[in-house]
């Protein structure tokens, strides 16, 4: 894969991820030749995601992501051929959009991420509204 190719990669994850889930993104990598490459680290600097490496030889230390990559090969990438990139591209938004909203997780009480993380944001508002609540007392 080409930095290109990479770049392009990054930023259609990106702009499906930001419309859900808003700012403050951060990519988990190892130090390989791609996300280390020159063009990548800009591409995420553009992008305003903070990059964070693991530590070397530690293959613990990226296991999430590891296991996520596994994931859409196994899902995706190895079951399926596509003529170009811009037919990979709109299948991973499609394969993202279903994982989001329906691949059930048991780390999340058996949840999609989309609903965890609805309710995640709910508990939060809820608890901030509570608390400016008790200050106001």
């Amino acid at each position: 894969m080409t930095d290109v190719e990479s770049i392009q990669i990054l930023k259609d994850a990106s702009a499906a991820i930001y419309g859900a889930r808003g700012a403050n993104l951060k990519l988990v990598s190892d130090n390989g030749c791609q996300p280390t490459s020159k063009s990548f680290m800009q591409s995420c600097h553009i992008l305003g995601i903070v990059q964070i490496f693991t530590s070397y030889s530690n293959p613990k230390g990226n296991a999430d992501t590891e296991r996520m990559m596994r994931t859409i090969k196994e899902e995706l990438v190895w079951t399926n051929e596509w003529d170009n990139q811009e037919e990979f591209g709109k299948a991973f938004s499609i394969w993202v959009d279903a994982y989001n909203s329906s691949y059930l997780h048991s780390s999340l009480g058996y949840l999609p991420p989309c609903t965890f993380e609805l309710q995640e944001m709910e508990r939060v508002a809820k608890a901030r509204k509570d608390c400016t609540a008790d200050r106001r007392d």
